[in-house]
């Protein structure tokens, strides 16, 4: 019993890691794999991997994004990992060190949570809410403050967030009034650019034996400058 771990959820080697990666914000697909190539070929050589799977356009903890991306890693055999530096926390250590000078990129590395619907990692979480409704801006400051006390800690190994202000958005005026002459309402108007510019699953069919998507969204070159909302606009208003 004395050589026990102590603790609500004791960490424990399970032979995988995951990689969360945040690119710039807007960053395109092509442009966050660029730095996933960079980044894979940083540690692909490590001793302790065995396999590894990267996900584009998804990551653990910031969710669905082109500027988001993340890396399943499984390790060895823990018979072919019998020392220190073989260790989970060791490898974690090692992905960061080989990392470090990556630009354009915020990695979070962590082993999976050793119980299942206790987070993505062997962690906890915590949740910083603004009750008076001020500044976005000055609400982000204070979380990045907080974040840095944080990694100050010595209990603590690292703490992140994946909240950020800096995502490119432009702000679309719906006129209600103009949309009630024309018969329509301004959800309808809100829902028609969420398809056009974000994608809409609209139905499945089947095909050799299988189930795909349907998805509808405008082609890329017409959705990736700001000018084009003048022209889908002007067509939903004729509409």
């Amino acid at each position: 019993m004395n050589n026990t771990k102590t603790g609500l959820v004791p960490d424990e080697d399970q032979g995988a890691i995951f990689v969360n990666v945040n690119t710039a914000p807007g960053s395109s697909v092509a442009q966050t794999e660029r730095i996933m190539t960079e980044i894979e070929e940083r540690i692909h050589d490590i001793p302790q991997l065995l396999a590894y799977t990267k996900v584009a356009g998804y990551g653990m903890i910031s969710g669905q994004g082109p500027s988001y991306d993340m890396i399943t890693i499984k390790l060895k055999p823990w018979k072919e990992r019998p020392n220190k530096e073989d260790d989970v926390n060791a490898v974690v250590a090692e992905i960061y060190r080989r990392t470090a000078d990556v630009k354009d990129a915020r990695l979070f590395v962590m082993a999976p949570p050793m119980i299942t619907g206790y987070g993505t990692g062997n962690g906890f979480d915590m949740y910083v809410q603004d009750r008076r409704g001020g500044d976005l801006e000055v609400f982000y400051n204070y979380t990045q403050q907080f974040i840095a006390q944080l990694n100050q800690r010595p209990e603590i190994a690292t703490a992140y967030t994946s909240f950020s202000i800096s995502n490119p958005q432009w702000k679309v005026d719906v006129d209600a009034a103009r949309c009630k002459r024309a018969g329509i309402s301004p959800t309808e108007v809100l829902s028609t650019l969420s398809a056009y510019y974000g994608g809409h699953y609209v139905s499945d069919f089947n095909r050799f034996s299988k189930i795909y998507w349907v998805m509808m969204q405008a082609a890329p070159e017409y959705r990736l400058e700001p000018e084009s909302l003048d022209k889908i606009l002007s067509v939903l208003m004729e509409k």
